[in-house]
């Protein structure tokens, strides 16, 4: 399983490659705003990039993508990116497959993305027509809630997509989810490393959070925050490599019975 390390500025970039991360998850939506892909290449030249649309974030800001626009920009970076997720559209499934459409009759490589909530006859249709399928829909507030609800939507999901099928979960690195199902899904994706608000970060591996609010009597200095950062990426590298060797383990235990 691959963690896809989903950042949005040159500011946030560093601290990733100071832990030693190598793949990253760019917002179309956001490398409009700020060449991100430059940015990581800079301090990462040995990067491995999935380009995402972006079309939650976009609708979240109650903003659109182009779909054309977004076509052309994939043809001039196809070449600079591993991989490229279709333009979704989270309200209309049909649309969401109409785009896919678009984007493979234009020439393009890219991975469609079905929606946890909508009808299994557009996965039936991802899986004839991809060898590679994106789930969303994992980040909506009632998923995030409630865990178990969570957990079994993913599972009915992966239950339906052959096992010689990649899959990539958008938004999801909740380490009990990821143990239970690293040895069907082939990449994730989340910014959890560094949840920010204006109070405070919250490294979620560590389970730390850093006061940085300045009326505080007890945050921390810029520099510790910094180190936290870093540290709370590096654990996440290793939770990688430990969801990679339970994989193996699970693996060799099936085939010595």
């Amino acid at each position: 399983m691959k963690i896809y390390f989903a950042e949005i500025s040159d500011f946030q970039i560093w601290p990733y490659a100071k832990a030693g991360a190598k793949r990253f998850l760019v917002s179309y939506f956001y490398q409009l705003k700020n060449d991100v892909i430059s940015g990581i290449y800079k301090l990462v030249p040995d990067a491995e990039i999935f380009l995402d649309s972006g079309a939650y974030s976009a609708f979240t800001l109650n903003e659109k993508i182009n779909l054309d626009e977004y076509i052309e920009f994939c043809k001039a970076n196809k070449d600079r990116v591993a991989h490229i997720a279709s333009l979704d559209d989270i309200k209309d499934a049909e649309k969401t497959k109409q785009n896919y459409d678009k984007m493979t009759k234009a020439g393009l490589k890219v991975i469609p993305t079905y929606h946890i909530y909508e009808p299994y006859s557009y996965l039936d249709y991802y899986i004839k027509k991809s060898d590679y399928i994106a789930i969303g829909g994992l980040a909506i507030k009632t998923m995030v809630k409630k865990k178990r609800r969570r957990i079994n939507a993913i599972m009915d999901v992966l239950d339906r997509i052959p096992k010689n099928k990649k899959i990539h979960l958008f938004g999801t690195t909740d380490i009990g989810i990821l143990y239970r199902v690293n040895d069907r899904v082939t990449s994730v994706d989340s910014t959890t490393s560094d949840r920010r608000s204006v109070y405070n970060r919250t490294y979620s591996v560590t389970g730390m959070i850093a006061t940085i609010k300045r009326e505080s009597k007890s945050r921390l200095s810029v520099s510790n925050v910094h180190t936290l950062w870093v540290y709370s990426i590096y654990k996440w590298l290793q939770a990688e490599r430990e969801l990679n060797a339970f994989k193996e383990l699970k693996e060799l235990k099936c085939q010595t019975k």
